[in-house]
């Protein structure tokens, strides 16, 4: 598996086996785009997923070329620094070889590092192996198969909740051929997700796509395909609001680049989603004066005030904005800063509220505006995925979408953190989902959630420690920063200080007075932080401050017995970071990775936390179906909450809940404790695609590329799986007979075998035989004519008499252009050979003539228009309906002739492009 585009490797010229990449303009089918999509936004995420290799492994690849010496900026890959956080520590993936010179400078000093240590030097091209993957070709039990809608980005969830390896998957219709007579037929799971959601993608982009719309949202400008769409896809997944009948946008997105203005990281949406982590951003290049945020209402309702954060402070920050309902238009002063401020509404019942950017600090191009937080008076609204259609299914899977970036990435097991990393996810408020079913059902209940970094978690990595510690301040963001990372014993993890905390200070605070003499304050020097340098140290009546020692012990003036020691960092070690994404230099925190308490005796007892971490059902998870809340506990290893991993919930009191037929929703709200991953609920014993006893054996015979025999035998029915891109011109047949083909994980090719089928499948690429055959005709044609060239001439003889000049019948050539201008512009080009020509006639007999610059003025027209139109309208302009006319209208012209005489009547011609000249009298 190759990152980066095709220009930019030297693969093509030297592979000798098969190898894919996501190109910008990718020639493949839409559901293995889709798929790669998936394992890019995986790849980007900077942290382990333990997805990663059993998803790679069930597209039968097995290694990953990562190209160091790409240029991601121009290529639209993610920095190597992202690639290389995330495939270092998932399971399942290892470094198999390296190759070239040593590519990226890294940090240029100790104290200035880049990427805080992210980037560093490696050779040029690195090779992962994938564990587990299985050759070109396998042989899977049916038994174990799905059948789910929606396409292949769903196999990150499914495989996540469990799918097994040999679990074949049938997307939409793609299993449809599996119940015919000649086919097997099996009763497989079936299993609800949440579908391909309604989004517009950016052709020739990979990196760029909508967030997910409404139903009644309608695409920007007019195109034959809107998203790589599988064939019959069915309904669309969208968004519905429940509290609100809508809220929209000037404009959304991350920065000016955002090309459809809907960023799915900053949508509308998460002004009013309840969490102040998300926001809505403006995306226009011409600033932020202007932009407007709006919300519609369901039903009238009246309010004097709303609460309004920003997320721009500063030179940015808006200092005056208009709120307009129905009612009037109210303006008010603002302050540019992040505070929570109330605004003034105008009195009256409104359907709606606007609010409008008026004047900020400095409203330069390309400057954007964002609201974290718009409070309106009793108003809680939600969003819901509504999943389209009606479902029997034996399992839901639902699951937040990939694409969501940490500003902490691992590298190397440590958190590596800045702000310039994190990308907000769509859904980071919570999962809501909106389904219809059309039975009964008694499903499992199953959900995932990953814990965050903050004082809710901290409390849980601190119980049962013998020592408490209490910090100034924490670097938010990454469980290993909190403070008792101090004393659990681990080098690996540390405790960082919050960015402007001048003297950080943490207090430990002991079970039971103790005899302390000595500490010893460790700092890790892997970490991306900075050290301390002086310190002063309070434990009981004693006193020490000084410059910390090379080794890091202190050593008190004479024993104290005491229940608490403070430590005050007074001075640290300058160290910075710059990020290779933004260029932004900052100063890098304070940290400690260890603190050792020693009295007379030696070292006090190191804490022993426990291994695992258990939150019980009143920590204020919850899942709620249908509007009862169902509460949620954790019970996790320690080392995946950690490392950032998704952990599994069970419900309490129930683990069960009955659905009957109809409408439901089922939602996992995020907590500043835990964030949404993903629902499973089953209604079966065997979780997703359990594996089945072997249906059978097979081996290859024969493999190359059009050419192919598999000789099987099984005793269930089966599908042969080939680990390519479905083709219709791939044909299998067993023993005479032809086999079903089918599509397995929405993109890969298949064919069902019967149960007791024994002998060998030959499997052929039909249109090779044709394109076989054209080659030797044109080998042949290609010989003939240089016999031909060989033969002697005769002297004086012509092959051929001169023809003379030759003319088309004036309706023969008009009709024939009528035909050429209705291919490129349907009844309107039609339409304009009607016009062209009806007026070069009447011209004509008035005596006049064409002028020959018609044409480029025609064509010239567009041009400008173009140039006119900004970056977001260049496409809309060359498209639209003037644009064509214009364009075929020159065309026109230009065949039927310009610069003389237009016609000459029914039987003299027109113009010299359709064949007919101008005689001149002797």
């Amino acid at each position: 598996y190759l990152w980066g585009a095709t220009v930019d490797t030297a693969l093509q010229p030297v592979a000798t086996t098969p190898w894919t990449v996501r190109d910008a303009v990718p020639l493949s089918q839409a559901g293995y785009i889709r798929f790669l999509d998936a394992v890019s936004d995986i790849l980007a995420a900077g942290q382990p997923d333990p997805t990663l290799a059993p998803l790679l492994a069930r597209a039968g690849i097995a290694y990953l070329v990562v190209a160091n010496d790409l240029n991601s900026v121009r290529s639209g890959a993610p920095p190597s620094m992202l690639l290389h956080a995330t495939l270092d520590g998932s399971p399942g993936i290892a470094l198999q070889a390296s190759f070239g010179p040593v590519v990226g400078s890294g940090s240029p000093a100790p104290n200035n590092l880049l990427d805080g240590g992210a980037s560093r030097g490696r050779p040029s091209v690195q090779i992962y192996r994938v564990a587990g993957a299985p050759g070109p070709v396998s042989l899977e039990p049916l038994s174990s198969a799905l059948h789910a809608n929606g396409s292949s980005e769903a196999l990150v969830p499914l495989v996540r909740s469990g799918l097994a390896a040999d679990a074949a998957v049938f997307f939409g219709s793609d299993g449809a051929t599996l119940q015919t007579p000649q086919a097997p037929t099996v009763q497989a799971q079936t299993v609800l997700t949440d579908g391909i959601r309604k989004r517009q993608a950016s052709f020739g982009n990979s990196a760029t796509k909508s967030a997910t719309m409404t139903a009644a949202m309608p695409y920007s400008g007019r195109r034959a395909a809107y998203d790589y769409l599988p064939d019959g896809a069915g309904g669309l997944s969208a968004f519905s609001y429940q509290g609100i009948a809508d809220v929209t946008a000037s404009s959304a997105g991350s920065d000016v680049s955002a090309y459809f203005n809907r960023s799915a990281a900053n949508s509308p949406f998460a002004a009013i989603d309840g969490d102040p982590a998300t926001a809505w951003r403006s995306g226009s290049p011409s600033g932020s004066v202007g932009q407007w945020l709006q919300v519609s209402f369901s039903e009238p309702r009246s309010m004097t005030s709303v609460k309004l954060r920003f997320t721009d402070a500063g030179r940015s920050g808006p200092t005056s904005i208009a709120v307009r309902t129905d009612s009037g238009v109210t303006v008010s002063r603002t302050r540019p800063d992040q505070s929570l401020q109330n605004v003034a509404v105008p009195a009256g019942q409104t359907r709606s509220l606007r609010i409008t950017i008026a004047s900020v600090a400095d409203n330069t191009f390309g400057s954007t505006i964002g609201i974290s937080t718009l409070q309106i008076p009793g108003l809680q609204p939600r969003r819901f995925l509504r999943v389209p259609g009606m479902s029997d299914a034996s399992s839901l899977v639902f699951s937040v979408p990939t694409g969501s970036r940490s500003a902490c990435i691992s590298v190397a097991g440590r958190p590596v953190c800045d702000s310039s990393y994190e990308v907000a996810g769509e859904e980071d408020a919570g999962l809501y989902r909106a389904f219809e079913l059309a039975g009964e059902h008694r499903y499992q209940l199953d959900p995932t959630v990953t814990l965050q970094a903050g004082a809710a978690l901290d409390r849980y990595l601190a119980a049962g420690s013998a020592i408490k510690v209490l910090a100034s301040s924490t670097n938010p963001g990454d469980p290993r920063s909190s403070a008792i990372s101090v004393v659990d014993g681990s080098p690996t993890t540390s405790w960082q200080a919050g960015r402007g905390d001048v003297q950080p200070k943490l207090t430990l605070r002991l079970a039971k007075p103790s005899t302390i003499s000595a500490l010893r304050i460790l700092s890790d020097p892997a970490a991306a932080a900075a050290v301390p340098r002086e310190v002063s140290v309070t434990a009981g009546t004693q006193r020490w401050h000084g410059t910390l020692p090379a080794d890091g012990r202190i050593t008190l003036d004479k024993p104290v017995r005491t229940a608490a020691v403070t430590i005050t960092i007074t001075s640290s070690s300058l160290r910075q970071s710059t990020s290779s994404l933004n260029y932004r230099t900052s100063l890098l925190p304070v940290a400690i990775s260890e603190i050792e308490l020693s009295g007379p005796a030696g070292t006090l007892p190191a804490t022993q936390l426990p291994s695992m971490i258990d939150i019980g059902c009143g920590a204020g998870l919850w899942l709620d179906i249908d509007g009862k809340p169902i509460g949620l506990a954790v019970t996790a290893r320690r080392a995946d909450v950690l490392a950032g991993l998704p952990v599994r919930a069970k419900t309490c009191p129930v683990r069960s809940v009955d659905l009957t037929a109809g409408e439901h929703t089922m939602s996992l709200p995020s907590t500043p404790l835990a964030r949404a991953v993903s629902i499973l609920a089953t209604s079966t014993p065997s979780p997703l695609g359990a594996p089945a006893a072997a249906s059978g054996t097979m081996s290859v015979q024969r493999w190359d590329s059009t050419d192919r025999a598999v000789a099987v035998s099984t005793t269930a029915a089966s599908v042969l799986v080939v680990r390519e891109n479905t083709n219709s011109g791939w044909h299998a047949r067993l023993n005479g007979r032809e086999l079903a083909a089918v599509r397995v994980d929405g993109w890969q090719q298949g064919f069902a075998v019967p149960a007791g089928a024994h002998g060998t499948i030959e499997l052929t690429f039909a249109p090779q035989r044709p394109f076989v055959i054209g080659l030797v005709i044109g080998v042949a044609g290609v010989l003939l004519l240089l016999a031909i060239a060989a033969l002697p001439g005769r002297r004086g003889a012509q092959l051929l008499e001169p023809l003379g000049d030759a003319r088309l019948p004036w309706v023969v050539a008009i009709s024939l252009l009528a035909v050429a201008a209705t291919l490129l512009a349907g009844l309107w080009g039609t339409a304009v050979v009607v016009v062209v020509f009806g007026f070069a006639q009447l011209i004509e007999r008035m005596g006049l003539t064409l002028p020959a610059w018609v044409p480029a003025v025609l064509i010239l027209i567009p041009g400008l228009m173009q140039a006119q139109a900004n970056a977001f309208q260049l496409f809309t302009v060359a498209n639209s309906a003037t644009s064509q006319l214009l364009c075929v209208a020159a065309l026109v012209i230009g065949a039927v002739g310009s610069g003389g005489p237009v016609g000459s009547g029914a039987g003299a011609g027109s113009g010299d492009a359709l064949g007919r000249r101008q005689e001149a009298e002797a």
